[in-house]
Protein backbone atom coordinates (compact mmCIF):
# COMPACT_ATOMS: atom_id res chain seq x y z
CA UNK A 1 0.00 0.00 0.00
CA UNK A 2 1.30 3.39 -0.47
CA UNK A 3 1.70 5.90 2.01
CA UNK A 4 0.40 9.12 2.62
CA UNK A 5 3.65 11.03 1.10
CA UNK A 6 3.18 8.79 -1.78
CA UNK A 7 -0.11 10.27 -2.23
CA UNK A 8 0.21 13.62 -2.27
CA UNK A 9 3.31 13.66 -4.50
CA UNK A 10 1.30 11.49 -7.15
CA UNK A 11 -1.58 14.44 -6.80
CA UNK A 12 1.07 17.10 -7.23
CA UNK A 13 2.25 15.59 -10.67
CA UNK A 14 -1.40 15.11 -11.84
CA UNK A 15 -2.72 18.96 -11.16
CA UNK A 16 0.88 19.99 -12.34
CA UNK A 17 0.43 18.10 -15.75
CA UNK A 18 -3.07 19.88 -15.77
CA UNK A 19 -1.82 23.09 -15.07
CA UNK A 20 0.79 22.64 -17.93
CA UNK A 21 -2.03 21.60 -20.32
CA UNK A 22 -4.30 24.39 -19.65
CA UNK A 23 -1.17 26.70 -19.52
CA UNK A 24 -0.70 25.45 -23.02
CA UNK A 25 -3.75 25.87 -24.23
CA UNK A 26 -4.20 29.40 -22.83
CA UNK A 27 -1.12 30.26 -24.58
CA UNK A 28 -2.01 29.26 -27.92
CA UNK A 29 -5.11 31.09 -27.29
CA UNK A 30 -3.42 34.10 -26.90
CA UNK A 31 -1.03 33.64 -29.47
CA UNK A 32 -3.43 33.17 -31.84
CA UNK A 33 -5.59 35.89 -31.05
CA UNK A 34 -2.17 38.18 -30.88
CA UNK A 35 -1.18 37.16 -34.56
CA UNK A 36 -4.63 37.71 -35.50
CA UNK A 37 -4.91 41.51 -33.87
CA UNK A 38 -0.69 42.49 -35.11
CA UNK A 39 -2.26 41.18 -38.65
CA UNK A 40 -4.96 43.23 -38.72
CA UNK A 41 -3.16 46.21 -36.93
CA UNK A 42 -0.24 45.72 -39.61
CA UNK A 43 -3.33 46.12 -42.51
CA UNK A 44 -5.94 48.44 -41.10
CA UNK A 45 -5.29 51.79 -39.75
CA UNK A 46 -7.46 52.31 -36.34
CA UNK A 47 -8.37 56.00 -35.39
CA UNK A 48 -11.14 58.37 -34.09
CA UNK A 49 -10.16 60.93 -36.65
CA UNK A 50 -9.85 60.10 -39.87
CA UNK A 51 -11.29 60.92 -43.50
CA UNK A 52 -11.61 57.90 -46.49
CA UNK A 53 -10.29 59.20 -50.26
CA UNK A 54 -10.99 57.13 -53.17
CA UNK A 55 -12.43 57.12 -56.00
CA UNK A 56 -15.87 57.83 -56.90
CA UNK A 57 -17.03 55.99 -60.42
CA UNK A 58 -20.28 56.77 -61.84
CA UNK A 59 -22.17 53.98 -63.08
CA UNK A 60 -24.43 54.86 -66.26
CA UNK A 61 -27.22 51.74 -67.52
CA UNK A 62 -28.07 51.49 -70.88
CA UNK A 63 -31.73 51.31 -70.55
CA UNK A 64 -33.64 54.03 -68.03
CA UNK A 65 -36.55 53.43 -66.21
CA UNK A 66 -38.16 52.55 -62.96
CA UNK A 67 -36.26 49.92 -60.44
CA UNK A 68 -38.91 47.71 -58.90
CA UNK A 69 -35.77 45.66 -56.79
CA UNK A 70 -32.70 46.53 -55.59
CA UNK A 71 -30.96 43.30 -54.58
CA UNK A 72 -27.08 44.87 -52.52
CA UNK A 73 -26.85 46.58 -49.55
CA UNK A 74 -24.53 49.44 -48.75
CA UNK A 75 -20.70 48.17 -49.11
CA UNK A 76 -22.00 44.88 -49.91
CA UNK A 77 -19.25 43.31 -51.41
CA UNK A 78 -20.23 42.13 -55.08
CA UNK A 79 -18.53 40.43 -58.18
CA UNK A 80 -18.93 40.30 -61.87
CA UNK A 81 -22.63 38.65 -63.20
CA UNK A 82 -24.06 39.52 -60.04
CA UNK A 83 -28.16 41.62 -60.52
CA UNK A 84 -27.79 44.30 -58.45
CA UNK A 85 -30.83 46.03 -59.36
CA UNK A 86 -34.21 44.64 -61.07
CA UNK A 87 -36.19 47.32 -63.53
CA UNK A 88 -39.45 47.51 -63.91
CA UNK A 89 -39.82 46.35 -67.51
CA UNK A 90 -43.79 47.71 -68.37
CA UNK A 91 -42.52 50.58 -70.46
CA UNK A 92 -40.14 48.87 -72.01
CA UNK A 93 -42.66 46.47 -72.71
CA UNK A 94 -44.15 48.79 -74.74
CA UNK A 95 -41.36 50.35 -76.32
CA UNK A 96 -40.84 47.01 -77.81
CA UNK A 97 -44.10 46.58 -79.29
CA UNK A 98 -44.13 49.87 -80.67
CA UNK A 99 -40.53 48.91 -82.16
CA UNK A 100 -41.92 46.17 -83.65
CA UNK A 101 -45.28 47.57 -85.29
CA UNK A 102 -42.78 50.06 -86.77
CA UNK A 103 -40.62 47.23 -87.97
CA UNK A 104 -43.60 45.97 -89.55
CA UNK A 105 -44.87 48.75 -91.04
CA UNK A 106 -41.47 49.47 -92.66
CA UNK A 107 -41.54 46.48 -94.40
CA UNK A 108 -44.93 46.85 -95.34
CA UNK A 109 -43.76 50.17 -96.91
CA UNK A 110 -41.05 48.52 -98.15
CA UNK A 111 -42.91 45.69 -100.14
CA UNK A 112 -45.42 48.09 -101.37
CA UNK A 113 -42.64 50.20 -102.83
CA UNK A 114 -41.14 46.85 -104.85
CA UNK A 115 -44.73 46.90 -105.82
CA UNK A 116 -44.29 49.78 -106.95
CA UNK A 117 -41.22 49.56 -108.98
CA UNK A 118 -42.61 46.81 -110.59
CA UNK A 119 -45.26 48.36 -111.72
CA UNK A 120 -43.49 51.49 -112.35
CA UNK A 121 -40.87 49.43 -114.59
CA UNK A 122 -44.01 47.74 -116.66
CA UNK A 123 -45.46 50.95 -117.50
CA UNK A 124 -42.17 52.14 -118.79
CA UNK A 125 -41.48 49.19 -121.25
CA UNK A 126 -45.51 49.36 -122.23
CA UNK A 127 -44.76 53.44 -122.43
CA UNK A 128 -41.34 52.36 -124.18
CA UNK A 129 -43.49 49.94 -127.01
CA UNK A 130 -45.96 52.45 -127.32
CA UNK A 131 -43.56 54.73 -128.01
CA UNK A 132 -42.00 52.61 -130.80
CA UNK A 133 -45.49 52.12 -132.54
CA UNK A 134 -46.01 55.93 -132.67
CA UNK A 135 -42.47 56.23 -134.21
CA UNK A 136 -43.88 53.02 -136.80
CA UNK A 137 -47.13 54.96 -136.89
CA UNK A 138 -45.31 58.38 -138.19
CA UNK A 139 -43.46 56.58 -140.74
CA UNK A 140 -46.90 55.07 -141.98
CA UNK A 141 -48.41 58.75 -141.56
CA UNK A 142 -45.75 59.95 -143.36
CA UNK A 143 -45.85 57.88 -146.39
CA UNK A 144 -49.32 58.12 -146.97
CA UNK A 145 -49.66 62.16 -146.56
CA UNK A 146 -46.53 62.21 -149.27
CA UNK A 147 -48.73 59.68 -152.06
CA UNK A 148 -51.47 61.46 -151.00
CA UNK A 149 -49.77 65.16 -152.01
CA UNK A 150 -48.56 63.93 -154.88
CA UNK A 151 -52.01 62.27 -155.97
CA UNK A 152 -53.50 65.93 -154.86
CA UNK A 153 -50.66 67.39 -156.84
CA UNK A 154 -50.88 65.17 -160.11
CA UNK A 155 -54.94 65.61 -160.40
CA UNK A 156 -54.72 69.34 -159.85
CA UNK A 157 -52.37 69.25 -162.99
CA UNK A 158 -54.91 67.30 -165.01
CA UNK A 159 -57.90 69.41 -164.06
CA UNK A 160 -56.51 72.26 -165.32
CA UNK A 161 -55.70 70.34 -168.40
CA UNK A 162 -59.36 68.77 -168.71
CA UNK A 163 -58.83 65.65 -168.06
CA UNK A 164 -60.27 65.33 -164.50
CA UNK A 165 -63.06 66.78 -163.09
CA UNK A 166 -63.60 69.30 -159.98
CA UNK A 167 -65.34 65.92 -158.15
CA UNK A 168 -62.16 63.90 -158.24
CA UNK A 169 -59.74 66.88 -157.63
CA UNK A 170 -61.77 67.40 -154.34
CA UNK A 171 -61.92 63.90 -153.41
CA UNK A 172 -57.98 63.80 -153.66
CA UNK A 173 -57.39 67.27 -151.93
CA UNK A 174 -60.02 65.78 -148.72
CA UNK A 175 -57.31 62.46 -149.24
CA UNK A 176 -54.55 64.57 -148.68
CA UNK A 177 -55.57 66.71 -145.93
CA UNK A 178 -56.99 63.67 -144.18
CA UNK A 179 -53.46 62.02 -144.62
CA UNK A 180 -51.79 65.78 -143.44
CA UNK A 181 -54.45 65.16 -140.28
CA UNK A 182 -53.33 61.49 -139.55
CA UNK A 183 -49.67 62.53 -139.52
CA UNK A 184 -50.06 65.29 -137.27
CA UNK A 185 -51.92 62.63 -134.71
CA UNK A 186 -49.04 60.33 -135.16
CA UNK A 187 -46.61 62.57 -134.11
CA UNK A 188 -48.92 63.84 -130.65
CA UNK A 189 -49.05 60.36 -129.94
CA UNK A 190 -45.47 59.87 -130.24
CA UNK A 191 -44.70 62.80 -127.83
CA UNK A 192 -47.39 61.36 -125.51
CA UNK A 193 -45.97 57.81 -125.37
CA UNK A 194 -42.09 60.03 -125.21
CA UNK A 195 -43.29 61.76 -121.98
CA UNK A 196 -45.10 58.24 -120.89
CA UNK A 197 -41.88 56.79 -120.85
CA UNK A 198 -40.32 59.74 -118.91
CA UNK A 199 -42.86 59.71 -116.37
CA UNK A 200 -43.09 56.04 -115.64
CA UNK A 201 -39.26 56.28 -115.55
CA UNK A 202 -39.14 58.97 -112.71
CA UNK A 203 -41.62 56.87 -110.77
CA UNK A 204 -39.09 54.11 -111.31
CA UNK A 205 -36.27 55.93 -109.91
CA UNK A 206 -38.31 57.87 -107.16
CA UNK A 207 -39.72 54.18 -105.98
CA UNK A 208 -35.99 52.31 -106.14
CA UNK A 209 -34.47 55.48 -104.33
CA UNK A 210 -36.68 54.83 -101.33
CA UNK A 211 -35.90 51.49 -101.08
CA UNK A 212 -32.42 51.31 -101.24
CA UNK A 213 -31.74 54.89 -98.88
Amino acid sequence: MKNKSEENESSKKKISKKVIYIGSVLGLIILFFGIKMGYHSWCYETTDDAQVDGNVIPIRTIVTGYISQIRFVDNERVKMGDTLVVYDTTRLKAQIVDAQAQVLSAQTELQSCKTQVSASEYNEMVAVSNSGSAMDNISVAKARAWQARKEYLRFQKMNKEGAATEQTLDNMKTAYQVATAQLAVARKQFDASNAQVSTNRSQTQGSRSIIYT
